[in-house]
Order: structure tokens, then sequence, then C-alpha cells
């Protein structure tokens, strides 16, 4: 009897799965453009990444993150009270802004050129 429904069984799965073949329709496939046929604008920027020059002074010591304000860490250092820092950031294009984390405080700055300077006060 077990053997019979096993049968029976296998017979209706192969007959389902045969049954649903999809009849494919050709792709008509528009000519694609070749590499010299593109037209990119003069001012297009290529690059993915920039590096920025962050400067920062430190009203105590302790540890700053210059992160994304996605909350994405880039890079921390270690603030020298009153002592300035230099780092150099490589950071995406498309950001706008930067986060700077110093003792539960946190400066956003918008990177307008590639040299930002912030004192923690």
């Amino acid at each position: 009897m077990k053997t019979l429904k096993f049968i029976i069984l296998s017979a209706a799965i192969v007959a389902g799965l045969s049954s649903c073949i999809k009849e494919m329709e050709p792709i008509n496939q528009e000519p694609t453009n070749t590499l010299g046929q593109i037209v990119v604008s003069p001012d297009f920027n290529f690059e993915t990444y920039r590096n920025i020059e962050v400067v920062m002074t430190g009203y105590t010591n302790g540890l700053v993150e210059v992160m994304s304000t996605d909350g994405v860490v880039y890079q921390k250092a270690y603030l020298q009270k009153k002592q300035q820092y230099e780092m150099q950031v490589t950071i995406p294009t498309h950001e706008k802004f930067l986060v700077l984390r110093f003792k539960g405080k946190t400066a956003n700055i918008e990177i307008t050129s590639d040299v930002i300077t912030w004192n923690f006060k």
C-alpha cells in the first residue's frame, strides 16, 4: 500500500514539474552603444574617494572619532590638551558633512574645502 502511494505521488510530481515548461520568447536586443559613442560631461568627477586634512585641538586629553553622518568611523586619534593634531582622512566623494566626536560632544562640520579645522571647547 505504501509502495503504491509512493509511486502515485512520484508520478504526480514528475508530471507536475514536466508540465511547467515556459516557452521563451526571442529577445529583441537593440544595438548597444560602443564606449566611443558615450558622451560624458567634461566636468564629471570619476573619483569615488577624496582626501581631507582634519586639524583638531582638544581642551583636554582624550579620544576623538572622525565619522560620517551615518556613524561610520573613518579614523580615531588621541588628542593632547591644547595641542594641535593633524590627520589625513579618506572619505567618499558624496559625503557633504563630517562628524567629530570628543568627550561626549559632537560637531557636524560641512565639508567646504580639503582642510577642516576644529577646536573643541
